[in-house]
């Protein structure tokens, strides 16, 4: 779900529905070029990823918090952005790392109405070649909660990551959604494995 709007740089965009995310309702979120989507009207940028910034700063979904550069990136290639109501897309398709013309980021953050969060890294995707995170923080001062996304664990709260050292990216080909729980925290799963589709 690419849509026909690009993203170059870090972009504040109203999306169609109010979604609860993390675990507040939000109706406008940031992309940001460098793998991470911030909750509301979040201004700047930040190629270094930081598990200090992730938990101290706002609310936050990081695909793959790194130094990417999609205004490098070739034609059809960039960040986009679609929502159809039932779920807004934010595509990373063929974006380049920082100073690089063979490491790229295809991935796909799918933000249901109901609330749950799907994380798909393409096959394509290269493995960084410094370190990157991946996961969700509700920020404020959230407390640390690294952890293994491979093995889909359950979240008591609204924040887990993983924290991948250069090389480490594990989660090509993979799907993760995160299933919010009535009474607070998420499941992980593969809803790619005998999962219905959320309602």
């Amino acid at each position: 779900s690419t849509g026909d709007r690009p993203i170059t740089q870090s972009r504040p965009i109203r999306i169609g529905r109010p979604r609860k995310v993390l675990p507040s309702f939000y109706n406008e979120i940031t992309i940001n070029s460098n793998g991470y989507v911030m909750l509301g009207n979040v201004p700047g940028s930040d190629f270094s990823d930081s598990e200090a910034e992730l938990l101290a700063q706002g609310p936050r979904i990081a695909m793959c918090w790194d130094d990417w550069s999609p205004q490098n990136a070739a034609t059809g290639g960039g960040v986009f952005f679609d929502d159809d109501g039932a779920r807004a897309c934010i595509v990373f398709m063929g974006v380049p790392a920082f100073g690089s013309t063979t490491r790229f980021c295809n991935l796909e953050l799918v933000l249901w109405a109901s609330g749950r969060i799907d994380l798909f890294y393409d096959l394509s995707m290269t493995v960084p070649n410094t370190s990157s995170i991946v996961g969700i923080s509700e920020g404020g001062g959230a407390s640390p909660n690294a952890l293994d996304l491979s093995a889909y664990p359950s979240l008591a709260g609204s924040t887990g990551y993983e924290l991948f050292a250069a090389n480490g990216f594990d989660l090509r080909g993979r799907t993760t959604a995160f299933t919010p729980l009535v009474a607070g925290g998420y499941t992980l799963s593969d809803p790619t494995v005998c999962q219905p589709p959320p309602g």
